[in-house]
């Protein structure tokens, strides 16, 4: 399915070297712009979307320097709410570059975990459906490799891999994922006041 996300990439307040990387190569993989965070709520985040005509908005999460959680969210009115949190194991960037706009997503991996990501994916971006472009990067969803996998302790999550492949068939940018925890209902930012943003 082809997808034209409107959205914007941000930062947790604090963020470092690999995020910010992380964040970089998303935003050319996507075509989403960056909105440098400082010392911005996220409700001052989602009006700079709105006024820019973006109706979602991915904040990436550092632990230990390292990004960790992608957190979905889309506007509503002046504020936000959160669909859904993929939280991450590790990623590889690779020397490819490129600027696309749109993205196919397909699912390749056989595991609940990639059917889970990919079903993700597909409602968070299902607004976004488009019928054909010719700037679109392809979003394949996999299974977790044995390497990556022997790395995780936790079994009993659902660990998958997501990998922006260019149409020349050579891989940007490969994210892999322990788990996705979606809400249902959207979790709305005062149910969510003792986070850090």
């Amino acid at each position: 399915m082809l997808f034209s996300p409107r959205m914007a990439l941000t930062t947790s307040r604090r963020s470092s070297h690999l995020t910010n990387r992380l964040m970089k190569v998303l935003s050319a993989a996507l075509g989403a712009p960056i909105y440098r965070r400082g010392s911005s709520t996220l409700d001052e985040v989602a009006r700079a979307c709105k006024t820019h005509g973006l109706t979602s908005f991915i904040v990436i999460y550092t632990r230990k320097k390292r990004p960790s959680i992608l957190t979905c969210c889309k506007v509503v009115n002046d504020s936000y709410e959160i669909v859904g949190r993929i939280f991450i194991i590790d990623f590889r960037v690779y020397p490819v570059k490129g600027v696309f706009t749109d993205v196919l997503i397909k699912l390749n991996g056989k595991s609940n975990g990639a059917k889970v990501l990919y079903d993700f994916l597909y409602k968070f971006w299902n607004p976004y459906k488009i019928s054909e472009s010719k700037r679109y990067i392809t979003l394949v969803i996999d299974d977790l490799p044995d390497e990556i996998r022997r790395r995780t302790k936790k079994e009993k999550l659902n660990p998958a891999m997501m990998r922006f492949v260019t149409p020349q068939g050579a891989t940007m940018l490969e994210i892999f994922t322990h788990h996705i925890h979606e809400y249902s209902p959207p979790l709305k930012p005062e149910v969510n006041k003792g986070e850090k943003k």
